[in-house]
């Protein structure tokens, strides 16, 4: 979808913060009938995938979806497939084509166990989902959550391989498959896109890392390169698997990224042009950024634990 900048800065100027509850609607809308959807094949799919790439706000929207399902009388829970990650050992941990360790890879998760587990849960069986310890880079022995799945239940398992036919093929059970990222674009009078998909993604992350990681825009910066391979590499490709995709972008975000981003970027010479665009848009209050926004997932302050 695209969005003219004029519009934008329109209605930002008119009433902020009825546009900003507008955005906010659509994207909860998408939800909704996400979870329509889920309710109305859950009796052959009990298992939720939900996917996108790095900045998605794919937590926040595994969130949303337990709470609207909630309200369909479907009992869910979310698993994070971080847990499925397996011990680090240099000798066969994926490489980049530079030998560098390659982060973005499925082969860093576990997948033979995770469909294993997925085939055990629509079966009806307990299983323990395992717990990753990233201090250690070695999945946790003693700790894990046990899950059974009862009758009308789901289980929605998020993360960026989560449609990765690795785990479905091998397990061979039927899933409903969410995409989940940014795909809206800025457009100027023109036609020409001024904030691309990549471009909002980027600044969430980078937000994000310097408000929970203690890391730097610059070495958010630093690893993009590499997080982009791998999104074009992985994630990517398996889009058009997904039954639903949703769009997490927010037209206001600009206005919000400015406030949050601005001054943390302003002196990155390779973000020069973002700086410049971002002064195009009016300063958002905080108090207008509804407290449950997906946006709070990277600026903080939400009503979410993360």
């Amino acid at each position: 979808m695209e969005y003219g900048i004029r519009d934008i800065l329109f209605r930002l100027d008119r009433d902020p913060r009825a546009y900003a509850d507008d955005c906010e609607e659509r994207y909860e809308d998408q939800i909704t009938l996400a979870a329509r959807r889920i309710y109305h094949s859950l009796d052959k799919r009990p298992i939720v995938l939900l996917t996108g790439p790095s900045g998605s706000g794919k937590t926040t929207t595994a969130i949303k979806l337990v709470d609207a399902l909630k309200k369909q009388g479907v009992g869910s829970v979310c698993i994070s497939m971080d847990g499925y990650f397996k011990d680090y050992e240099p000798e066969t941990a994926p490489r980049t084509p530079d030998g560098s360790r390659d982060m973005e890879s499925p082969l860093c998760l576990d997948l033979e166990y995770m469909a294993q587990q997925f085939k055990e849960l629509s079966q009806g069986k307990e299983v323990i989902i395992p717990t990753y310890d990233f201090a250690l880079e070695r999945r946790s022995r003693e700790k894990g959550t046990p899950l059974r799945l009862g009758e009308g239940e789901v289980a929605i398992f998020e993360g960026i391989h989560a449609l990765n036919e690795m785990v479905t093929d091998i397990s061979g059970v039927d899933t409903f498959k969410l995409y989940v990222s940014v795909n809206s674009d800025i457009v100027d009078d023109s036609g020409d896109v001024v904030y691309a998909p990549r471009t909002a993604r980027l600044l969430r992350r980078m937000i994000r890392d310097s408000n929970y990681r203690a890391a730097p825009p610059e070495y958010t910066l630093e690893l993009w390169p590499n997080v982009i391979r791998g999104e074009d590499l992985y994630i990517s490709p398996k889009r058009g698997k997904a039954d639903m995709e949703i769009d997490t972008f927010m037209p206001y975000e600009p206005s919000v990224m400015r406030t949050f981003v601005l001054p943390v970027i302003r002196d990155i010479p390779e973000l020069q042009d973002i700086c410049r665009l971002l002064s195009v848009f009016p300063e958002i209050d905080n108090g207008m950024i509804q407290s449950d926004s997906l946006l709070r997932e990277f600026i903080g302050g939400g009503i979410y634990n993360y």
